[in-house]
């Protein structure tokens, strides 16, 4: 029972996360939701540059971890290796999800340095 309430708590929090990114990008952007999660959970395309799009993963925590960044849930490398190789920018969005909080970076060769060669998570 507690695995079930566990996974529950998880899919709350991921979809506050969501909502949180999505109201915070209505103003700029048509936040279209993905048919099929293959990492990212919406694309996006500018408003005013109607054919600039953009995909978006959004985490989320009831407790991230702080410092110049929020820190809490881990992206697998082989899921970023493929962004690296998206025609389109992958932007990932990190909410605190009691205070509304929210952090993003673009995923690019800068951003993604992965301490090892045979890394799994970053």
């Amino acid at each position: 029972m507690e695995n079930k309430v566990k996974k529950i708590d998880n899919i709350i929090t991921g979809n506050t996360g969501e909502n949180i990114v999505r109201n915070l990008l209505d103003e700029v952007a048509f936040i279209t939701k993905n048919e099929n999660d293959w990492g990212e959970d919406f694309t996006g395309e500018l408003i005013i540059f109607r054919n600039l799009q953009f995909r978006i993963q959004s985490k989320a925590s009831l407790d991230p971890k702080y410092n110049d960044f929020i820190h809490s849930h881990r992206i697998e490398c082989n899921l970023i290796d493929n962004w690296l190789k998206f025609p389109i920018p992958v932007f990932v969005f990190m909410s605190d999800t009691r205070t509304g909080e929210t952090y993003y970076i673009l995923v690019n060769e800068e951003t993604y340095d992965p301490e090892k060669k045979d890394q799994k998570t970053y």
